[in-house]
């Protein structure tokens, strides 16, 4: 199992899980793998199997797959060692946010390993492509196919910033708040239609049958996910950082608003880590296609 998730219910409040790596080598490997866009062989890792032996990788989807673990400095380090300091605070900036993007990117991809292992029989968008991409970070889907309804619409935040709680209270409660108001229905009928056309055996009318019946209101429910330094424990817990979180989404029980944490002792040194053994896994599977 490439991660351990404990859980713990929060009264009143959410559903706090912490993961923590429990199988360095299957971590590593199912994040390659989700790299190279191929989920399925992910999920088998999440479920303690062995990948299919057969995967179609045509063209050249390593370079891509490596070029999104690593962040380009080469033209700053003239502006980084600037004897003028707005000269060099301003490089500094744009430093820190092309690491920020990178490590955004790849926590989307832990947590979606996460959500495998907790979600084994859901259906789950696979994490984004490129780190511009906008959208949800992640969409968790249960569909009931004795009634042909959605049972349940989990939507995800997946954020690895080193000061956490500032995020979560001005950006992704009033997400949360956004998305409960509908005016981002379109967005989200748009990624489910997609996820329900992956389902074997649903026939197109049987999808349009599916999003007639389906009540977001009743259905919807909020996930979030952070990377957490060390130093945001309060009494060897996070759960003051999704304070909150039940006026976000007041509708919804503390059994069903779910917050995942997981602890680094250093938030970038962690990812930088992370980053540098998947790219040299990546790199090893290459020289064996």
């Amino acid at each position: 199992m490439p991660l351990k998730i404990s859980s713990q219910l929060v009264q009143k409040l959410c559903n706090l899980s912490s993961w923590q790596i429990e199988n360095d080598d299957a971590f590593i490997r199912a994040l390659a793998w989700l790299y190279l866009q191929k989920p399925r062989h992910a999920q088998r890792i999440a479920q303690s199997l062995a990948p299919s032996s057969k995967a179609g990788l045509p063209g050249n989807p390593f370079w891509g797959a490596m070029n999104k673990l690593v962040y380009e400095r080469i033209d700053l380090e003239e502006r980084l060692t600037s004897t003028i300091e707005t000269i060099r605070r301003e490089a500094k900036r744009e430093l820190d946010a092309r690491v920020s993007h990178r490590d955004g990117l790849l926590f989307q991809h832990i947590s979606w390993l996460a959500a495998a292992i907790q979600y084994p029989n859901s259906l789950k968008a696979p994490p984004h492509s490129r780190t511009a991409d906008k959208g949800f970070d992640g969409l968790i889907l249960d569909v009931d196919l004795k009634c042909l309804e959605i049972s349940r619409l989990i939507m995800c935040e997946d954020k690895a910033s080193t000061d956490p709680r500032p995020i979560v209270r001005k950006a992704v409660w009033d997400e949360f708040i956004a998305i409960s108001s509908g005016i981002r229905d379109d967005e989200v009928l748009s990624s489910v239609t997609s996820l329900l056309s992956t389902m074997n055996g649903i026939s197109e009318d049987q999808v349009e049958d599916i999003l007639e019946a389906v009540c977001w209101q009743k259905v919807r429910q909020y996930r979030v996910a952070l990377a957490v330094g060390k130093d945001r424990e309060k009494k060897g817990e996070y759960k003051h950082l999704f304070k909150g979180f039940d006026k976000a989404h007041p509708s919804a029980t503390d059994t069903t608003r779910y917050a995942e944490v997981m602890p680094m002792g250093d938030i970038r040194k962690f990812l930088e880590k992370v980053a540098v053994n998947v790219y040299a896994k990546l790199k090893e599977m290459k020289s064996h296609v």
